[in-house]
């Protein structure tokens, strides 16, 4: 029995014999950047299919989103790909999810500005929260490995000390 992939090698001849040849008139200003897409998607194998997938959102309707910044109740989706114009990077535009209002539109130089004062936010709050907790003492320049076994247990038993005090905390206390 024929497995998917084999189907679909064969259907996939079928439709598009070897024999048959494809010409492009691209402008010579373009052509430095598009010819290499052209010829990774020539083949047709597995990675002419992912560079497919990762170059579609270009040719849709919809904007490829290329940073998301989410809170509580406010998400911000940056559509990109971002652009120099003079000394400022600009996205494309953004979109602005606000919990129980919707959705807001925003322009590229909005989107840039907004993501610029959310990062700031997020970098503020980090710092202050370092330096609350002393815990620049404890960086090192490398990111840790994660030992899954080891690490996801612990966690686990910190979060369970954690809900254990919490409730602790919020129950009279009876004991003197």
């Amino acid at each position: 029995m024929a497995t998917f992939h084999d189907l679909r090698a064969r259907f996939t001849r079928a439709l598009f014999p070897r024999d048959v040849r494809i010409t492009f008139r691209i402008n010579r200003r373009v052509a430095p950047d598009i010819i290499p897409i052209i010829e990774r998607l020539a083949p047709g194998h597995h990675e002419a299919v992912t560079t497919l997938h990762a170059v579609l959102p270009f040719f849709r309707d919809e904007r490829p989103v290329t940073s998301i910044v989410r809170g509580k109740d406010i998400m911000l989706y940056e559509e990109g790909p971002r652009f120099h114009c003079g000394k400022e990077l600009y996205p494309l535009g953004g979109q602005l999810f606000v919990d129980r209002a919707g959705w807001l539109n925003l322009g590229p130089v909005a989107t840039a500005e907004l993501h610029g004062r959310l990062c700031e936010a997020i970098d503020t709050a980090a710092y202050r929260w370092i330096s609350e907790h002393n815990a620049l003492a404890r960086a090192t320049p490398c990111r840790q490995p994660r030992v899954r076994a080891i690490d996801d247990y612990l966690a686990r038993l910190e979060m369970e000390a954690a809900a254990a005090a919490a409730r602790l905390a919020e129950s009279p206390s009876d004991h003197v």
